[in-house]
């Protein structure tokens, strides 16, 4: 019978097994991979020329003629392909020696299941053997055979492609899954001696030594030729190790059983998925420290859950985590039955719940998670084995619905039992009674939601002095204004994950394949390898989103004021208080004057309040410097009372007189950003209202440069939530969490040309550019130069990010159906990363159409199907479009809202169709966001002899009457758009409006009433005026 205890005891023998999965193809980390043949080619000396590899020569020719099994292989084929690898100018045992380091010197030993040398599972663990199994036997014996052998099962299984499919030559970096060249491959052998060199810690300091592996193999090739470059090392890697070390615990777990031994043919995998709704766990917070102490403690959940499958009783690894939980390769069996006899009989599902429920901060089991969260356990009913269609359902089963977040009934009952006088329920946590300590009392909240928090703000505080540029305060996020914007992102990956999009990548060029129905000569591959490159693509781009907004936001002073509290004890260490300050309550975090760091060193900033406000706010509200200000009030004893958000708004704590120059002025201190969440499909970050705009063009623009080969596939939807920051946090993330929603289903457009842009002029709608291919960068420089070059407002830092757009595609697009008299340019970079190789295989379209474009060279059909039309399944080159061509295109949208009160969030919801309940325009089509400002631009912003065109007074004039309009003329307001008196009327309100100057042309005005028809008159003052707070320039 299968025993946990078994796994306890192997364990040792599993990790080195899973070490060699992790290095068997390190040797594609050596400068040598690049070089000719380095990758592996046919040995034309040796019968039926075979493939041989150098990057997996780890014997040279003497060691390898001495191996004890060597006269078994055939001299004509066995024999003469292996020394063709040992002989070859890039074999790795050269580049070993080159840099001086040493593969570790372990064998691997499981009893009756193999004991072999790291070494020999480097050499033989390849898809030969495995195909070739029960000859190999007779070669290298039972146990090198079998290890070997499902080594290369597992690099089978995780494989991309054939060897011989791909067919866009050499490439000297690598690119995402979407096409997008990161990088050149460099230093492989320095990052080779560095993962050699650490690999032998692996037993003991396993996690870091991962951490090694992931830091040097993210930058090194799994494959070199285009386009399947894009699958790096790490990626390779991680999943060869997660399916080999589940199939090596299975061996164990049923050592003695007659199919412990299976033939590499035979294996399969399950996935185990422990998740729950983290996202709603994380916002419903209601302060930031609490949320972010919330988001610590899941991470240390996942991770101890992490550490039971990976390290405590090693039979799988993760291979997936985001905000809700993780997903883990592990042998297919009920691994949740498996139970340790040995210690207490626990089951795995127990040791597992016992792990996630133990997560906490800083190792304080006080704090821990216990029952607030039973995570959902979900385990593959069958196995997969990763070939042809047979793939890991992580999309299908694992991620597409979101586990509920649920308590133990059981422990919430416990938690009020035998309580000495009944008590309110903490308003953090909402299972737990406050108190009972004192300070939780005051402060409304149990004695476990008080601990984390004030853990948080500790942290917080200490690192200040450690020069850390953030915060935790929404209060220091906030803008002149004192308003916030929660910015929302998530990406649809729906598709990706489960296979069906992957298809409509070419792995070849169609052009070259006669029979265009023959998918699997054309696409690619949609491996568990590519499936993780995938979301660990768009993780990174969330995550690379937050680093550039952070170096684009001014850095902003804090003020700490030193000084003495009376009572002496009145306050909390390391609690937000209210400083009240000429009348007006300003927030402050108290440091107590013995306050130290985690080494027990003095903090340099103690004894006195952390101003936790944006000091240009605070100087708005004054009227006058704040700095001055407190200075002004040293020696004045000053009140202190506790925050409003904890119910005691006005109550007094104590007084505080700031020390004879205590107010220490700190400038450029902190980013004005606070980071939520950066995960595969969602994003969640804070910045002022006032550079959301700025932010939100940002992602755009690097989503369109990053991702433009794939966007009509690939949508992202945006969101951007207003309020002012003092706004319940809770009622800021609900609204954020209810944008995420959005999603827009793959529509119908028509590729324009001159023909169709002149009808649509004659509708009123105006179309800037047509469809035109095979562009040079020069036209793109003057039509949107930031896909090209970054800092463009400063010409002597001008920096180019690409050269993919040294050819390129404009395909111009109108909508059809639910979005009507919609315009998107999609701009589609033609050359691969060295701004010369034609990309043959990622632009691809889905064409509305069940014919076969025999009138097109590069296209073919997919066997997994046109996800918004089954019936519809040619993919044609986007470089190939025709003016009239009906394509599928599923777009990216961007919404807006200001929460002038608690209840407005519960507008923000989208029918079927995507669109907002209740609104005229929203969401709207990423593309259109430029039209918002480029609408308020003109009215307002540009300027001759100091004015706008039009006054502030006109304009909210103009939008007042138009949608007083509006409202008495229709019923539903979608019918004012197409309605040609309304148009009329709008029309002659821009015709005799009093302009200042500039009174627009005939083209102008048909473009301002297309653009106040259709209600992007209104939401553009909405947004620029109300919400970011923009003047009209030369106001009188």
């Amino acid at each position: 019978m299968p025993d946990l205890k078994d796994l306890r005891d192997k364990r040792e023998e599993i990790l080195k097994a899973e070490l060699a999965a992790w290095l068997h193809d390190v040797g594609k980390c050596a400068d040598a991979f690049l070089q000719p043949g380095g990758m592996g080619f046919n040995a034309q000396n040796c019968q039926g020329q075979p493939r041989v590899n150098p990057h997996k020569a780890v014997f040279n020719p003497t060691e390898l003629q001495s191996l004890p099994y060597w006269n078994s292989l055939s001299p004509q084929r066995g024999q003469c392909a292996r020394l063709e690898e040992a002989n070859h100018p890039t074999a790795l045992w050269r580049t070993l020696q080159q840099i001086q380091a040493q593969l570790p010197n372990l064998r691997v030993s499981l009893g009756a299941h193999g004991a072999v040398s790291l070494k020999e599972l480097i050499l033989w663990g390849r898809p030969l053997v495995a195909q070739r199994y029960n000859n190999f036997i007779n070669i290298l014996g039972g146990d090198l055979t079998h290890l070997a052998g499902i080594l290369g099962q597992a690099h089978k299984s995780a494989h991309m492609e054939k060897e011989d499919d791909a067919d866009g030559g050499q490439s000297s970096g690598y690119s995402s899954p979407f096409g997008w060249y990161i990088g050149d491959f460099e230093n492989l052998n320095e990052k080779l001696k560095n993962i050699i060199e650490n690999s032998g810690r692996f037993l003991n300091k396993r996690g870091k030594v991962i951490q090694v592996l992931k830091t040097n193999m993210q930058k090194a090739p799994g494959d070199t030729r285009r386009p399947i470059n894009e699958v790096t090392l790490w990626d390779w890697s991680s999943i060869v190790a997660a399916l080999y070390k589940a199939e090596v615990a299975r061996c164990v777990l049923k050592q003695g059983a007659p199919d412990a031994q299976r033939s590499p043919n035979d294996v399969k995998w399950r996935l185990l998925s422990i998740r729950t709704d983290g996202l709603s766990y994380l916002l419903s917070a209601i302060s930031i420290p609490d949320m972010l102490a919330r988001k610590d403690i899941l991470k240390d959940a996942w991770d101890r859950v992490q550490k039971v499958i990976e390290e405590t009783y090693p039979l799988g690894l993760e291979v997936y985590r985001d905000e809700n939980g993780s997903v883990f390769v592990v042998p297919d069996m009920d691994v949740l039955g498996l139970t340790d006899y040995a210690e207490n009989c626990k089951s795995l599902r127990q040791y597992l719940l016992g792990a996630f429920q133990s997560g906490t901060v800083k190792n304080n089991h006080s704090l821990s998670l216990q029952g607030e969260i039973v995570p959902v356990f979900n385990l593959d009913d069958m196995g997969w084995s990763g070939q042809g269609n047979d793939l890991p359902p992580i999309g299908q089963k694992h991620l597409r619905e979101v586990p509920p977040l649920q308590s133990d009934p059981t422990w919430v009952a416990q938690q009020w039992c035998d309580l000495p006088k009944p008590r309110e329920v903490c308003p953090v946590c909402g299972l737990r009674p406050q108190g009972p300590s004192q300070k939780a009392l005051a402060r409304k909240m149990c004695d476990v939601c008080e601990g984390r928090r004030a853990d948080r703000a500790k942290e917080w505080a200490v690192n200040i002095g450690q020069a850390l540029l953030s915060t935790i305060w929404i209060d220091e996020v906030a803008d002149r204004n004192g308003r916030v914007a929660l910015l929302v992102g998530t990406f649809d990956l729906r598709h990706w994950l489960d296979g069906t999009l992957v298809r409509s990548l070419a792995v070849r060029n169609p052009q070259n394949v006669q029979d265009k129905t023959k998918t699997e000569d054309i696409a690619k591959n949609p491996s568990f390898a590519r499936l993780r490159r995938i979301w660990e693509t768009t993780r990174k781009f969330w995550e690379e989103t937050l680093e550039e907004a952070r170096g684009e936001l001014t850095k902003r002073p804090r003020i700490f004021l030193k000084g003495t509290p009376a009572p002496q004890n009145a306050l909390a260490p390391y609690h937000a208080y209210e400083l009240e300050i000429q009348g007006r309550k300003v927030a402050v975090l108290w440091v107590p004057e013995n306050a130290t760091d985690d080494k027990g060193n003095a903090l340099e900033y103690r004894g006195g309040f952390w101003v936790i406000e944006n000091l240009y706010y605070l100087d708005s509200v004054y009227g006058r410097s704040f700095h001055e200000l407190v200075k002004s009030s040293v020696g004045q004893p000053l009140k202190v009372y506790e925050p409003t958000e904890y119910g005691r708004a006005g109550e007094e704590r104590a007084s505080f007189t700031i020390a004879e120059n205590g107010v220490q002025y700190l400038e450029n201190n902190y980013t004005s950003l606070i980071p939520i969440l950066a995960e595969p499909r969602t994003f969640m970050a804070l910045v002022p209202a006032d550079k959301a705009f700025e932010v939100v063009k940002a992602i755009k623009t690097k989503y369109e440069r990053e991702m433009g080969k794939v966007r009509n596939r690939l949508p992202l939807h945006l969101g951007a939530v207003f309020a002012d920051s003092h706004q319940p946090l809770r009622t800021l993330l609900d609204a954020g969490r209810r944008m995420l929603k959005q999603e827009a289903p793959g529509l119908l457009w028509r590729v324009v040309g001159e023909e169709k842009k002149q009808k649509a002029a004659k509708a009123g709608i105006i179309i800037e550019h047509i469809t035109e291919t095979k562009l040079l960068e020069t036209t793109l420089e003057n039509e949107h130069p930031a896909l090209i070059y970054r800092n463009l407002e400063n010409e002597e830092k001008k920096e180019r990010i690409t050269n993919q757009f040294k050819r390129w595609h404009r395909i111009v697009l109108l909508s059809e159906g639910h979005f009507q008299r919609c315009v998107i340019t999609w701009y589609i970079p033609a050359v691969m990363g060295d701004g010369q190789t034609e990309d043959h295989w990622y632009p691809y379209v889905f064409l509305a159409q069940k014919d076969e474009p025999t009138d097109r060279t590069r296209y073919y059909k997919t066997d997994l199907g046109n996800p918004w039309n089954a019936s519809h399944p040619w993919l044609v080159h986007a470089g190939e479009l025709k003016p009239g061509d009906r394509i599928y295109f599923t777009p990216s949208t961007f919404d807006f809202e200001f929460l002038d009160f608690n209840a407005r969030r519960f507008e923000i919801a989208y029918d079927e169709g995507g669109k907002r309940k209740g609104s005229l325009t929203k969401p709207y089509f990423l593309d259109e966001i430029e039209n918002l400002e480029r609408l308020w631009k003109f009215i307002a912003k540009d300027t001759k002899d100091g004015k706008s065109r039009l006054s502030s007074s006109q304009i909210f004039a103009i939008r007042n009457l138009i949608e007083t309009k509006r409202e008495e003329w229709f019923d539903d307001p979608q019918e004012s758009i197409a309605d040609e008196n309304f148009k009329r009327f709008c029309r002659d309100l821009f015709v005799n409006a009093e302009w200042r100057w500039g009174k627009p042309e005939d083209s102008k005005l048909d473009w301002l009433t297309d653009m106040t028809v259709r209600g992007y008159f209104t939401d553009a003052v909405y947004l620029f005026h109300n919400i970011m707070k923009e003047k009209v320039e030369g106001n009188e």
